[in-house]
């Protein structure tokens, strides 16, 4: 009989990527559940739209990035359905997606891109707010220079953790042990197949990483094991869940915002139309007063005249 944690893990990181039912639930009817991607998706259709954008062609720059890479996120996701665990002394990445089926070497690359994508979640989220700063302070600054300036920090510090991309490849001495853990913490039988990956918290020579406290700096609850070295065991479950749910929180942040944006810009053209509209209005009324007065002046003129000549012939005759 499947494991229920294998079930609630595979649903919920299905749901926050994308799923396909036939991943881990070979006797069910296929379905999709497109949160992540499909919300990702429909961002980098947004931003595509220059007439939609051409205002803002730094922040689509960013967006589009930002869409991108939680869309390979969401697909590495469907591709592993991991999850994870903290227990005697190892922090395990369970794989219940369908690279249990590959290879070794197409596991081993699909789980360094995954660690990699992981890294660059916090790595380039500091992009979009520093091409924003100078957006609104540098408005002299080309907008090539602006995204040149806002990556060049990211892309460094994605340099200096390519090293590590590769750690939660296990030693052979602990890949036996490892698997053990994980059958025993998720309640897993024969019947369910899986594949482990991990990596020891503490100085053990058994695939024992001490530079994992890299990976301790934006999850609280890496800092707490490594400290009391607590088995968390399901428990770390909230790190999966919270984790997996970034691309979706990303992108609808993102929409959000170039829904406001768009909005925003349809009521300022609206009140530029009607500014020039009133524009017009007034320059045909000052047109209108004007002839107006023109007409009056020769119309008093014409008078004047006749006045004037009448006058003159009343003079004559006078006269005569």
């Amino acid at each position: 009989m499947a494991s229920g944690w294998r079930l609630l893990c595979q649903t919920v990181c299905g749901l926050e990527g994308l799923n396909t039912s036939w991943c881990y639930f070979p006797a069910a009817s296929c379905f999709s559940g497109i949160v992540g991607l499909s919300l990702n998706t429909f961002l980098f259709l947004i931003i595509s739209n220059e007439k939609i954008t051409a205002s803002i062609p730094c922040y689509r720059f960013c967006i589009g990035v930002s869409a991108m890479q939680n869309s390979f996120n969401c697909m590495l996701l469907i591709a592993g359905l991991w999850t994870h665990i903290f227990s005697e002394g190892f922090f395990l990445a369970i794989a219940y997606g369908p690279i249990k089926y590959a290879q070794p070497w197409i596991r081993d690359l699909v789980v360094s891109l995954a660690v990699a994508m992981v890294f660059s979640l916090w790595q380039f989220i500091t992009a979009p707010c520093i091409a924003q700063y100078l957006v609104l302070c540098r408005k002299s600054m080309s907008d090539c220079k602006r995204i040149i300036v806002a990556y060049f920090l990211p892309a460094i510090s994605i340099a200096i953790s390519a090293p590590y991309f590769s750690l939660f490849i296990p030693y052979p001495e602990v890949r036996d042990k490892i698997r053990v853990i994980a059958a025993e913490v998720q309640h897993l039988g024969e019947d369910d197949i899986y594949e482990v990956y991990g990596i020891g918290m503490n100085a053990d020579p058994e695939n024992g990483f001490v530079p994992l406290a890299i990976l301790a700096i934006p999850f609280s609850a890496f800092i707490s094991f490594i400290i009391t070295e607590a088995n968390l065991n399901n428990l770390t479950l909230m790190l999966t869940f919270s984790l997996w749910t970034l691309p979706t929180v990303q992108a609808l942040v993102y929409i959000k915002f170039l829904s406001r944006t768009i909005h925003a810009e349809h009521h300022h053209n609206l009140a530029a139309a009607a500014a020039v509209a009133s524009f017009t209005d007034a320059n045909h009324s000052a047109k209108r007063m004007a002839g107006d007065r023109r007409v009056s002046v020769i119309s008093t003129n014409v008078d004047h005249a006749i006045n004037v000549a009448t006058v003159a012939s009343d003079a004559v005759v006078h006269v005569i």
